[in-house]
């Protein structure tokens, strides 16, 4: 796997650079701590999820929420009619604090796009499992059940059952680890506790169905064999839904 970055004649630097910058039009305006960010850009992540965005921010430019090197943030507005939704992927973000930027995207805060409240997040450098899966890339299967394994367990650690299992919603990076990129599926029944080797969250099927449904979109021939079944989501209108995708990069063959 590699990251394709456009890279830039430096010829062409200053011809670019003394080119005034198109300017997003006022109802493209993102806000982040009541502040607008300067954007260069601003585009959906693909056709399939319009209320994710990508954000490139203007060159020079600065917002005191952000880190200076961040040059680009994920915008992820809430969908109509789910403001229950929206109120506990923010709640989650807040409780899994110390797992953003190792488990799950930084949240810088909350804004807003076209007048309707969204999370900014940060981007993560990788490729999904259905991205993997479709492009038939050769992966260890055991080092990304221990990645998957990993990333689950330490949702599950905070006493959190995690229930949109698509492999779209699972990224699988350069640095041996996989993250979740979606929190609105994450609920709260029990209680924090501490690691168990006893309480494998493998055996409780979840990481055995990812694997599963990677397997079938790599090989839809391949015979199909028994898998784990995973709780019915407690929200209907959530079953189908495609969201959650967090990835740049593009695979090279």
């Amino acid at each position: 796997m590699s990251f394709i970055v456009p890279g830039t004649k430096s010829s062409n630097v200053r011809s670019l650079m003394s080119k005034p910058m198109p300017k997003l039009t006022w109802y493209q305006t993102v806000y982040l701590n009541g502040k607008p960010i300067a954007a260069q850009t601003l585009k959906p992540l693909n056709g399939r999820r319009q209320t994710v965005h990508r954000l490139e921010i203007e060159p020079f430019s600065s917002h005191s929420a952000l880190p200076s090197n961040v040059r680009s943030v994920i915008v992820k507005q809430q969908k109509e009619g789910w403001e229950a939704e929206f109120r506990r992927e923010k709640e989650a973000y807040n409780i899994f604090e110390s797992l953003q930027g190792k488990v799950i995207p930084k949240l810088f805060g909350e804004g807003s796009l076209n007048g309707t409240p969204a999370l900014i997040l940060s981007e993560i450098a990788g490729f999904t499992l259905e991205e993997l899966a479709r492009n038939k890339v050769e992966v260890r299967e055991d080092s990304l059940r221990r990645q998957l394994k990993e990333a689950l367990s330490a949702l599950y650690q905070y006493g959190a059952e995690y229930s949109d299992l698509r492999p779209d919603n699972f990224l699988v990076c350069d640095n041996d680890k996989a993250m979740i990129v979606d929190l609105e599926g994450v609920t709260f029944p029990g209680e924090p506790e501490e690691p168990s080797d006893s309480e494998d969250c493998d055996n409780l099927g979840d990481v055995g169905y990812l694997m599963s449904k990677f397997r079938d979109i790599k090989d839809p021939n391949r015979p199909s064999s028994p898998i784990p079944s995973i709780p019915e989501s407690t929200n209907d209108k959530r079953r189908g839904q495609n969201v959650g995708f967090y990835a740049v990069g593009e695979l090279v063959e």
